[in-house]
C-alpha cells in the first residue's frame, strides 16, 4: 500500500493479493491520533488488464482439489493468462498441454467442474486499489481485509499538505 499522500489530493491506496483472483477486499482508514475509523468499509477493486475474450468448455469432469482442466481447444491459452471459470473463481495458467487439450492451474480448483463449465480468459491480475481523498493530514493505519478467501493487510500512511511552490529563481553559476 503507499505510504504518503496529500491531503485533498485523490490518489490510489493499492494492494498486491498475488494469486487471489477474486477478492473482495473492504478499506478501514483509522485516524491513530484520534481513535476514530475516518473510513469504513470502502469497496477497493480488482484491477484488470486488456485482453483479447477466448473462451472454450471443460471436456471431462473434475473434482474439486485438481489442478488441471481437461477443455475442448487450448488454442490461444497462454502460461500467466488468467481464467475465469463459470462457478466464478479465478486461477493463473501455469502450463497449456495442447496435445491433450489440458491446461495447468496454479491451485486446485475450489468447486468440481463438470462438462458444462466455461473457461473464459480473464483480465483479472491480483492487484486491488481504492482512489482515496483524505480530508485531514497526520498519519492512519490502514486495513483491507478480504471476505472471500480471508485476507487481511495493514499498513501506515501519513499525509500532508504540499509545500508551498517556489515562485522566485535563482541562477547559480
Amino acid at each position: 500500500m503507499k505510504g504518503l499522500l496529500i491531503k485533498n489530493v485523490a490518489d490510489k491506496v493499492t494492494l498486491s493479493a498475488l494469486n487471489y483472483y477474486g477478492a473482495d477486499f473492504k478499506l478501514d482508514v483509522f485516524n491513530q491520533d484520534t481513535g476514530a475509523y475516518v473510513f469504513q468499509n470502502l469497496q477497493m477493486l480488482e484491477s484488470a488488464e486488456p485482453f483479447t475474450a477466448l473462451q472454450t468448455t471443460c471436456d471431462e469432469v473434475r473434482a474439486e482439489g485438481i489442478q488441471s482442466l481437461k477443455v475442448l481447444d487450448t488454442t490461444g491459452f497462454n502460461v500467466n493468462d488468467r481464467v475465469t471459470l463459470s462457478t466464478g473463481e479465478t486461477y493463473r495458467v501455469v502450463s497449456v498441454d495442447a496435445a491433450g487439450k489440458e491446461i495447468g492451474l496454479h491451485k486446485g480448483i475450489k468447486t468440481a467442474v463438470d462438462l458444462n463449465t466455461t473457461v473464459d480468459r480473464s483480465g483479472a491480475l491480483g492487484l486491488y486499489y481504492y482512489n482515496l481523498t483524505m480530508p485531514d493530514e497526520g498519519t492512519f493505519m490502514i486495513k483491507a481485509k478480504d471476505s472471500v478467501f480471508g485476507l487481511q493487510r495493514t499498513d501506515a500512511i501519513k499525509v500532508v499538505v504540499p509545500a508551498q511552490a517556489s515562485t522566485s529563481f535563482k541562477v547559480l553559476v
